[in-house]
């Protein structure tokens, strides 16, 4: 789950407590849960693909994920101060 992990003037820092989530966000390369087996000689693996949920590149939003953010900030704060 995608949560806020803290918020002071300038930003807003938003995370997850989920342990697998970094395995979503970036993939990886790795045996089987708890398993390891051998394949002739060599350990087999398994392959998870990235699946990214957090639009990020470098620790930063994309550019379009930060426009989205900006306009869903000023829908929210239009719609608080009566302005359409």
């Amino acid at each position: 789950s995608i949560r806020i992990v803290s918020v002071d003037i300038n930003d807003v820092k938003v995370g997850t407590d989920r342990e697998y989530a970094a395995y979503h966000q970036w993939g990886t390369k790795r045996a089987p849960k708890g398993q390891a087996w051998v394949k002739g000689t060599e350990f087999a693996t398994r392959t998870i693909p990235p699946r990214p949920f957090l639009p990020i590149e470098d620790g930063m939003l994309t550019e379009k994920a930060e426009k989205l953010v900006h306009a869903a900030a000023k829908r929210v704060l239009d719609a608080e101060l009566g302005f359409k």
